[in-house]
């Protein structure tokens, strides 16, 4: 299968923006500016327009940074060393910071589900601005929203949740995601991906934070959402000259038929365009498809920087 095209390259790979690199790492544009001012890292590239490109390989580097910072450690004593040196001195310091950072996630997940109890939507909704802005989206879904959606589950499994609570909760966290993402989709000027669910799998929540990330690394996005039937999914990738189809999978959907119709789906497509899968329904090892483990993997991918092909 080829490759979806690129989004933006330079010699060494994908270049993302600065906007881009802030949602993915959590450090604010401002603040990317002034490091750059100050110690000269990270350095961008600029295009012709004068707008600064970063490479994606920096994203990991970012990340450790503002782990670093979180410890209490200082700019000037980090910018200016290596990654392999930063992944040293916060492996050095693992064993006592871990767990505290486990417990202020933890706590964060439980005031969401004491909200979710209560129908309080002004403190819920809060919480997830809250976070987003905090972490930057990738990590606030990584961190926050997968294991707030285990404990919401594991809570209604207990009985200390009713299914109109869970319902309840979801929904607005659906609307939230989406609030996020159309914005970002609507001002993208990479490829177009399709993102949908396939036929009878009406589970569209992982599709909501799949497009999010997507949106966040410039694609547009064309959102047809769940139970959408594959002859719905390759009319509109050919209406609009899609690059790919991103495709949630998720474990209430039946294996046999959504491996049925992941093999329709690719003898309705072209060889160049993509079909990208993930969720926990997905299925491995399906010829001519993509299936991404984890919405790191998706950034990954969806910046250019790696790609798994089944």
């Amino acid at each position: 299968m080829n490759d979806r095209p690129n989004i933006r390259r330079n010699g060494t790979g994908m270049t993302i923006s600065i906007g881009a690199m802030s949602r993915a790492t959590g450090i604010p544009t401002n603040t990317l500016r002034t490091w750059e001012r100050r110690y000269g890292f990270p350095q961008p590239q600029r295009t012709d327009s004068g707008q600064r490109v970063y490479d994606a390989s920096l994203i990991g580097h970012l990340r450790l940074v503002a782990t670093a910072l979180e410890r209490g450690h200082r700019p000037s004593q980090i910018l200016g060393i290596s990654e392999a040196q930063l992944q040293t001195l916060l492996g050095q310091a693992q064993s006592t910071d871990i767990p505290a950072t486990l417990s202020a996630g933890q706590q964060v997940i439980e005031s969401w589900l004491t909200a979710c109890r209560d129908l309080d939507g002004v403190a819920l909704d809060g919480g997830f601005r809250t976070e987003a802005a905090r972490l930057g989206m990738l990590r606030f879904l990584t961190e926050r929203v997968g294991p707030f959606l285990v404990a919401l589950g594991e809570s209604w499994r207990r009985g200390d949740i009713e299914v109109y609570q869970e319902h309840w909760s979801t929904e607005r966290l659906r609307r939230f995601l989406a609030e996020a993402w159309e914005p970002l989709a609507k001002d993208a000027t990479g490829p177009t991906i399709v993102a949908a669910t396939l036929p009878g799998d009406r589970h569209d929540l992982g599709l909501h934070m799949a497009v999010a990330v997507a949106s966040m690394c410039g694609w547009r996005i064309v959102f047809l959402g769940r139970d959408t039937p594959v002859d719905d999914i390759s009319a509109a990738i050919g209406k609009r000259s899609a690059s790919a189809a991103l495709l949630s999978i998720s474990a209430w959907a039946d294996p046999v038929l959504s491996l049925g119709h992941l093999r329709q789906l690719r003898t309705r497509l072209s060889e160049n365009i993509s079909i990208v899968i993930g969720g926990t329904g997905a299925p491995d090892m399906v010829p001519g498809v993509t299936t991404l483990h984890g919405l790191e993997a998706l950034f990954n991918w969806a910046s250019g920087t790696t790609h798994e092909d089944g």
